[in-house]
């Protein structure tokens, strides 16, 4: 363990040099304007996303400030991670486990890419340690009212974080039930749903748009068993193989786990289950099921420390993945094979349309993602006049809503048509294709329209 540290260290050090390079992802943008439209809520997730990166944008609109949002919260992550092992089973638990946690292939990527995925598993971490504390340790009144507040920011910044609170109920009622019968456990759920009230009221003076799109969002497979294969196999992906295959062979152990162990296992296996479950019926983003990866970080150090060859082995994998995620040039992906490519090209068009767009002209594009990057880089609103999902965009009256005006349109495919149908002039400018060494060339379309 006595390069531990340093390699925990060294995790956040080469993210946060990393992140001065990478650029912005598109729905990073998407986020980076909620912060400049602050609100209690959003169409897309609840608003504690925004009001991190307005924090760490005080420091200026760039593309690394943004993404140090996302590596505070992880790096302030690992920390927990380490006090919550530590205070189960000692020192050199936690340093394994905030060790496997950092060095996660899905820990590497969230430090460099800011979605709420961030915030959720900071505050998703300081809850399981505080409930750690009030299930198994003599704690003050305080204690109880602190998990209340972590459990609503929580849920106010990623709904997913329902799943930790239905598997820590159901912990309490099997295992802790007298825990009802104390006064103090009662601040937990007031606190908690004073803190996401805001979030509420938003979905109700929206017509519970926020909460219907959440669960509109899962995309039917025609084969489940397909669904379940690819979700499965990209767990063993973003936790490590050799760390991913011990906490499948540890859940055929349940028998052995004392009581904090299966505290630890109810959260990750209950997590995990869900969404393997769910994968049978839609598509299940991977990075929904991240947070059982915070107790399983501390459920693996625990158990996979007699086995020592397997912790350096799973280690040794996890900073070789590490490594193809941040620099695939050096393992020659290039091309469509480089993971990197869907953040090319943005800054390229964005300055391509800067040198056509002359001085009244608008900007606009055909998707949120799309007119966030363009807003990011330009400097200026850009507006979505084509037909498009529902988005912050459209409540900010700067969707299918906002007066037709002459300008610029840019978009990833051929949008002529539908720009006909609500311009009297529409001229394709070019079609402009960025090129780098290294990355399959981008192609997109800039129109020049008048109402």
């Amino acid at each position: 363990m006595r390069y531990a540290l340093p390699l925990t260290v060294a995790t956040f050090v080469v993210g946060f040099l990393f992140n001065f390079y990478f650029p912005l992802y598109t729905d990073e943008a998407y986020y980076w304007l909620w912060s400049k439209h602050l609100d209690i809520g959003y169409l897309d997730h609840p608003p504690v996303t925004a009001f991190v990166i307005w924090i760490t944008t005080l420091l200026g609109d760039y593309g690394w400030s943004v993404k140090f949002a996302a590596l505070a919260c992880y790096a302030l992550s690992a920390y927990f991670v380490f006090l919550l092992a530590k205070r189960g089973y000692g020192r050199d638990v936690g340093i394994a486990a905030t060790l496997i946690f950092s060095l996660s292939p899905a820990v590497t990527v969230g430090m460099s890419i800011m979605t709420p995925d961030a915030p959720l598993t900071l505050f998703w971490t300081m809850s399981l340690y505080y409930a750690y504390k009030v299930l198994f340790e003599e704690s003050k009144a305080s204690d109880f009212a602190i998990l209340g507040i972590l459990i609503g920011l929580s849920m106010a910044s990623k709904y997913t974080a329902a799943l930790l609170v239905i598997f820590i109920v159901i912990y309490v009622a099997v295992k802790k039930w007298r825990m009802l019968l104390d006064k103090r456990s009662w601040l937990i759920p007031l606190i908690s749903i004073a803190v996401f009230s805001p979030v509420v009221w938003w979905n109700y003076t929206h017509d519970w748009l926020g909460f219907g799109f959440q669960l509109s969002r899962a995309i039917l497979k025609p084969n489940p068993l397909q669904g379940f294969g690819e979700f499965f196999g990209g767990l063993f992906a973003i936790f490590s193989p050799v760390f991913m295959g011990f906490l499948v062979y540890e859940l055929f152990k349940w028998r052995s786990y004392d009581e904090k162990e299966k505290f630890f296992a109810t959260i990750t296996y209950g997590v995990l289950g869900f969404f393997i479950y769910k994968s049978f019926f839609g598509h299940m983003e991977l990075n929904w099921a991240a947070p059982a990866f915070i107790s399983g970080s501390v459920l693996v150090a625990l158990r996979i420390r007699h086995y020592r060859k397997f912790f350096i082995s799973g280690i040794a994998i996890a900073v070789i993945l590490g490594l193809i995620i941040r620099f695939p040039f050096l393992f020659g992906l290039q091309g469509a094979a480089n993971p990197h490519r869907r953040v090319f090209g943005y800054a390229e068009v964005a300055q391509r349309v800067k040198q056509l767009k002359t001085t009244n002209e608008a900007v606009m594009s055909d998707h949120l993602t799309n007119a966030s990057i363009l807003w990011f880089y330009i400097g200026a609103p850009v507006t979505i006049p084509t037909d498009s999902r529902m988005s912050a965009f459209d409540f900010w009256g700067l969707g299918a809503n906002a007066p037709l005006k002459k300008g610029i349109y840019m978009s990833r495919s051929d949008e002529s048509e539908a720009l006909k149908r609500i311009y009297g002039s529409v001229e394709l400018v070019e079609k402009f294709e960025a090129k780098k060494e290294g990355f399959k060339n981008v192609e997109f379309y800039i129109f020049r329209v008048a109402p």
